[in-house]
């Protein structure tokens, strides 16, 4: 008897195509690893290749030292040693040119980062921050001489701070490792939390107030008064809901974790219930 084999299953048309983050239509993507910064080892540009984005200004400290490129980080990019920027904690950052609306008409945006977070001085460094006119964030240290790490929002329901999960049950600690970072704000879901490597990295709070416009920063707190020593490979704003099957749902926001984690190498951090722990989106 022959053995019969779907031509379909073997690369035909009807064979499903590996997911790419451009699927989602991402607002701003600073990729790393995707032509965004060039080759020089001294960031003096950065081009957005997200959907629609906005201009980034690149700033450095005393002696015009910027980011610099780098390919020592131990992580891969597809097999490959991995790009990445590094920020030196007192002088690099890199902002938009001008106010950006990250969230969509609804309210709703996230925000996934691959990064490296070095200890923190004080607890206002921050990997990323929105410094607006109306309601505005920061995700900062929390403390100093670690990066323990907190949501820190204005316009929270219950709180200003919202602090994070143990990572392993006894302390909060962060630092001198890649981690895919997630941070929604689901307006429609009515929800605000944080996700690291496909796990809860916080309580969900209630949205109430919608997140404004404003300068994005990186890795910058709001003030612009604090600097954090940083490594980054990608990040991603989307304006939208994290999911499309419900107003909660976050099998798109699943979709980027898994990507990030099987690009470079870190599919061994999702925990197993990930959707996408044993084969990519």
């Amino acid at each position: 008897m022959a053995l019969f084999t779907p031509t379909a299953y073997w690369g035909g048309s009807s064979t499903p195509q590996p997911f790419d983050p451009s699927d989602l239509g991402i607002w701003s993507w600073l990729s790393m690893n995707n032509g965004s910064i060039g080759t020089n080892s001294s960031i003096t540009s950065v081009t957005d290749i997200g959907s629609g984005g906005t201009g980034w200004y690149v700033g450095g400290s005393a002696g015009n030292q910027y980011a610099q490129r780098s390919t020592t980080s131990g992580i891969t990019y597809n097999g490959s040693n991995a790009v990445y920027a590094a920020f030196d904690g007192t002088g690099d950052y890199w902002r938009t040119n001008s106010y950006a609306t990250i969230a969509d008409s609804s309210g709703n945006s996230y925000i996934v980062m691959l990064s490296y977070v070095y200890n923190s001085d004080q607890k206002n460094d921050s990997i990323i921050s929105l410094d607006g006119s109306s309601v505005d964030f920061q995700i900062s240290s929390d403390t100093g001489g670690t990066w323990s790490g907190q949501f820190d929002m204005n316009g929270l329901s219950s709180t200003s701070i919202l602090s994070w999960y143990s990572d392993n049950g006894t302390t909060r600690n962060y630092t001198f490792q890649w981690n895919i970072f997630a941070f929604v704000f689901n307006k429609t879901g009515n929800q605000i939390y944080g996700r690291i490597n496909g796990y809860p990295l916080s309580n969900t709070v209630t949205y109430s107030n919608a997140i404004g416009s404003g300068y994005v920063k990186l890795p910058v707190n709001r003030l612009s008064t604090r600097r954090l020593r940083m490594d980054m490979a990608e990040c991603m704003i989307v304006r939208d809901k994290p999911g499309t099957s419900t107003n909660t749902s976050i099998e798109n926001l699943e979709k980027v974790e898994g990507w990030l984690a099987w690009t470079y190498g870190l599919q061994g951090r999702l925990p197993s219930t990930h959707p996408y722990k044993n084969a990519a989106p």
